[in-house]
């Protein structure tokens, strides 16, 4: 739990970024039709570096909205210039024959990206959690006065589950 979010309340936090997307498409989609798709991708993949480096430096142990909020609007604006960009290109570029097997395979990505995305966060907290438990459990078992700060955990017991 990070500031009162649960796992099953990120989508509320992550409506920042699916709101501002409904306007932005329509201005990506008019800078598109009048400049070229791959500079219109670029700047959605510029704001998206900045977002992420908006949030790697700044992000703070009292992580709140107040944090997530602007980098969040960056990586709306980034996404939909970008995307709209890529999937520009591709319809501009495919033959009509080809046009069934390129909306296959964006429906693929967009779906198995997410999926992947949160398989990978489910397992590195698992691991992150049973690691942190075996390492408190041998903190208690060697008598440390640390013990007390371990969640769940007493003097002279081993790590749970």
């Amino acid at each position: 739990m990070v500031r009162g979010f649960r796992a099953l309340e990120v989508g509320q936090t992550l409506v920042w970024i699916a709101l501002p997307q409904l306007f932005l498409c329509f201005a990506a989609g008019y800078l598109l039709r009048r400049s070229d798709s791959r500079l219109t991708a670029s700047v959605g993949f510029i704001c998206i570096c900045f977002a992420c480096l908006m949030v790697a430096h700044g992000l703070t142990p009292v992580w709140g909205t107040d944090q997530f909020l602007p980098s969040s609007l960056v990586q709306a604006v980034g996404q939909s210039f970008a995307l709209s960009g890529i999937i520009f290109f591709g319809v501009l570029h495919t033959r009509p024959q080809d046009a069934l097997t390129l909306g296959a395979a964006i429906h693929v990505a967009r779906l198995m990206g997410g999926e992947v995305g949160q398989a990978f966060i489910a397992t590195f907290i698992r691991v992150v959690v049973r690691l942190r438990r075996i390492f408190w459990a041998c903190m208690c078992r060697s008598g440390t006065d640390r013990c007390s700060e371990a969640p769940g955990l007493r003097r002279g017991h081993g790590a749970r589950g």
